[in-house]
């Protein structure tokens, strides 16, 4: 009964407590430092949605970018137009640019236009936007679930974001398995040895989850099996592990 409080405890601050949290320390480091870092990983932030290929150079928790450059593809693979945008807002349905310099490629001519102000409709959000300068384990389940989504309908890889959500969805299991095999070495083999060889045991059956979920998370990726098969081997084998000798010692 007391793990299981720990566990929905530990359920509720990972999901709906230590990721705002966490977005809103690194949120206030980078404002700071100057708006230009906000939020920005080294490389700024890159997204993709059609045949449409964007870069953000910062991105603020408040719904606004500064520096997004814009490619535009035509269906065999050609550019067709580059815009760069000094900074957007998000106004709830659209992005408001200012300061819009757009060049447009029509066979051996080349166009170029300035606009002081321009609407951008996408079906990128603030909401999106800060899935992806955090880590996919930094993010909550309704953000991952949602963006490997969104991933989904363009046609790209959501496996990485599918992994987070079920490694968090499944935790509770993960520990109630390993909680499984402690209640099955004190009652089984391990109840005549000693206190040291009991921590030392149980440090090797937790290393050994943990390597097993780092291996195998990262292999579903390489290989292309689903996610959760991968989540859920080490839990279904401490599982077995924790019965067998349950059993065996009544």
């Amino acid at each position: 009964r007391p793990v299981l409080v720990f566990i929905a405890a530990g359920l509720v601050i990972g999901e709906f407590v230590s990721p705002y949290t966490d977005q809103y320390a690194d949120s206030r480091r980078a404002l700071a430092q100057g708006h230009q870092r906000a939020l920005q990983s080294e490389k700024g932030v890159w997204n993709r949605e059609g045949n449409e290929y964007m870069h953000f150079n910062a991105v603020l928790p408040n719904g606004k970018l500064y520096g997004v450059t814009r490619f535009h593809f035509d269906e065999d693979g050609s550019l067709e137009e580059a815009s760069f945008v000094d900074s957007a807002i998000f106004q709830g349905e659209y992005w408001f640019e200012q300061d819009v310099y757009v060049t447009r490629f029509s066979g051996q001519t080349l166009d170029k236009a300035y606009y002081p102000t321009r609407q951008w409709r996408t079906e990128v959000s603030p909401d999106l936007l800060n899935v992806l300068v955090l880590d996919p384990e930094d993010l909550p389940m309704k953000r991952l679930d949602a963006y490997a989504d969104y991933l989904d309908k363009q046609s790209l890889d959501s496996s990485e974001y599918k992994l987070a959500f079920w490694q968090k969805a499944l935790q509770p299991l993960a520990t109630l398995s390993l909680v499984m095999i402690a209640i099955s070495f004190i009652l089984g083999p391990l109840r005549q040895v000693t206190m040291g060889f009991r921590v030392f045991v149980g440090v090797i059956v937790g290393l050994s989850f943990q390597m097993s979920q780092k291996l195998l998370g990262p292999s579903s990726i390489i290989f292309g099996f689903d996610p959760i098969i991968a989540v859920l081997i080490p839990i279904g084998v401490c599982f077995v592990i924790g019965l067998f000798f349950i059993r065996k010692a009544q």
